[in-house]
């Protein structure tokens, strides 16, 4: 059995005939900063209800569309050893990172004023594996005999990427997708 888990390119991989594209690319831009003696002792996170998945979903949508979208992003600090990251960004296209990162640091400075004047160090940014209906794709595939697939997680990716994994191993190794959620399956119909 093979698993596959290639973030954004599993579903060209999964399918080469592109019939099958429930996963798509949204791009995220982080600014690592040092903030000093104001750097704040918890991750903090702009609330509002489904605020990350709801714009991750509208822009896999569009993504796979090809369609143009205003970007959107969400406020998210999280610091570890004096080093903070400024988030979140769900971009359709892969964007000019430098004019994002001024956006996030001006938007961010509205919840940490320090952020206005901290020094970057770093601005990433990458593509993530977004499923079309905000949920990870995990579990065999039905035109592939022997091949499982581990995808689709978005910007959760590193928090819920360990406990699908153990899904997707319970899998290869029961020989079916009964330990898996139904909802999480990859052999799911996704409108």
């Amino acid at each position: 059995r093979v698993l596959l888990a290639a973030g954004p390119w599993s579903a060209p991989l999964a399918d080469p005939s592109g019939e099958w594209q429930p996963i798509v690319r949204t791009w995220g831009v982080t600014v690592r900063v040092r903030l000093g003696r104001d750097v704040p002792r918890h991750v903090v996170e702009q609330d509002e209800a489904d605020a990350v998945n709801r714009p991750a979903r509208a822009l896999a949508r569009a993504a796979a569309a090809g369609a143009e979208v205003e970007p959107e992003s969400l406020f998210s600090i999280a610091s570890a050893a004096g080093v903070s990251t400024v988030g979140s960004t769900f971009l359709p296209a892969e964007p000019d990172a430098e004019r994002i990162a001024e956006v996030l640091i001006r938007r961010g400075a509205t919840y940490v004023p320090a952020l206005a004047v901290a020094p970057v160090l770093e601005v990433r940014r990458c593509a993530r594996p977004q499923s079309v209906d905000g949920r990870p794709f995990i579990g065999h595939l039905p035109w592939a005999e022997n091949l499982v697939v581990c995808a689709g997680h978005g910007p959760w990716g590193i928090s819920t990427g360990p406990a699908s994994a153990a899904l997707a191993v319970e899998a290869i190794l029961a020989g079916s997708d009964g330990p898996i959620p139904p909802e999480l399956r990859a052999a799911r119909s996704v409108g």
